[in-house]
């Protein structure tokens, strides 16, 4: 039997707070628009893997910020 310390339950408190924060039912606002604009440069032939990935990133951490 796993026994629970106070700075185990402090920890898994602060990261449901910070889940709870970041209000992840908001995440489709930021992750759509990034989506639409890949396909068009897929789609034009200018598509950049590594550019996608970072853009993606940072959408949402500017979403989870703003909230």
């Amino acid at each position: 039997m796993v026994q629970r310390t106070a700075s185990t339950i402090s920890v898994r408190g602060k990261l449901d707070a910070w889940y709870r924060a970041s209000r992840p039912f908001t995440l489709p606002a930021s992750v759509v628009p990034v989506l639409v604009g890949s396909a068009l440069a897929f789609r034009e032939g200018q598509a950049d893997f590594g550019l996608f990935v970072l853009v993606l990133v940072a959408s949402l951490l500017v979403q989870v910020g703003a909230n």
